[in-house]
């Protein structure tokens, strides 16, 4: 358990930076700030891994040995274009065991669209984005969970990786009463994350404006994706007993251990509340897709090969989030 009381200046990741009305996005980047608060915020006491993916072998069933996904569900691979999806153990990058690779062959020339990962089928509600969410009845929608995964660009290609945009994760359907969550690559020098709502309003900022979108940024320590980097990412989701909604990004980029304990590892926070009257159903129990691969609205990305290991929900905020073995 971690208490923040009182009035100080830190090196606080939150508050907006830009807010682009046209779109109705409110968009926050770190920087340093004083800020005023009483707040408690439980992290690590009850959380479980409720869903995870080795990517032991390519089989769809729900937990054997050779299966993509070993706990709450099955996974199923998918490729578009001319790209390769496959599990496979060629390259040590990722630790011992299998791992999730996409990838184009060099004479290939995608512009658009999908290039390949897995879409994630949970086995129930308690093993879905769904078991992140609560309705008490006080009008907010109580969000607590995480996820965290390895991700490693062996190839940038020919157009380098994220010349424009890579979706890595996509959560939910642009539906009204649903929430969406879309992780990606953003550009050359980011990772980010948009949570949205298709009713235009039920995201509330700290000041009381009504959002469609919440737009969270994390930079890149060298400003853009390196090759043969392992990333391991955390995404955070808290509630305070008010209805104030966390959401963090963690990194590193050694494939170590993560803490969500002090700052040594956050890169992005900000806070909203969730409007349960017009969110009225939230994240979805049903698939979901990992884009490793991703997606590009542009470029080329022939000769692109991206990795991936080791995805795993949690219906809690973990004191920490284990490392990969190298």
């Amino acid at each position: 358990m971690k208490i923040i009381i009182g009035k100080s200046k830190c090196n606080f990741y939150a508050v907006i930076n830009a807010f682009r009305r046209k779109s109705r996005n409110y968009h926050y980047r770190k920087v340093f700030c004083s800020y005023t608060s009483l707040s408690l915020v439980t992290t690590g006491l009850s959380a479980s891994i409720i869903f995870q993916a080795d990517f032991n072998g390519n089989s769809g069933g729900t937990g054997g040995a050779q299966d993509i996904v070993s706990k709450g569900g099955s996974g199923q691979l998918f490729s578009y274009t001319d790209a390769v999806t496959e599990v496979t153990a060629a390259s040590p990058g990722l630790g011992d065991g299998g791992y999730l690779s996409v990838s184009v062959p060099s004479e290939s020339v995608p512009t658009d669209g999908y290039l390949g990962g897995v879409i994630f089928y949970p086995a129930s509600k308690r093993n879905s984005w769904a078991a992140f969410q609560e309705f008490k009845g006080d009008g907010c929608l109580h969000l607590n969970g995480a996820v965290d995964f390895f991700f490693l660009v062996k190839d940038p290609g020919k157009s380098g990786f994220s010349t424009d945009w890579t979706r890595i994760l996509e959560v939910g359907s642009p539906q009204n009463g649903n929430l969406r969550m879309i992780v990606s690559a953003q550009f050359s020098d980011k990772l980010r994350v948009l949570l949205t709502n298709a009713s235009g309003d039920g995201l509330i900022t700290e000041s009381g404006a009504k959002r469609a979108n919440i737009v969270l940024d994390a930079d890149l320590p060298r400003w853009h994706w390196e090759k043969d980097v392992v990333y391991h990412f955390a995404i955070t989701l808290s509630t305070d007993r008010n209805g104030y909604v966390t959401l963090n990004i963690y990194g590193n980029f050694d494939g170590s251990d993560l803490s969500t304990e002090g700052m040594q590892h956050l890169m992005g926070s900000c806070t909203f509340i969730v409007d349960a009257s017009v969110v009225t159903s939230g994240f979805p129990e049903g698939e979901y897709k990992f884009n490793i691969g991703g997606a590009s609205s542009s470029g080329n990305a022939a000769g692109r090969k991206v990795e991936a290991d080791c995805f795993r929900l949690y219906n809690d905020v973990p004191d920490s989030f284990s490392g990969i073995g190298q």
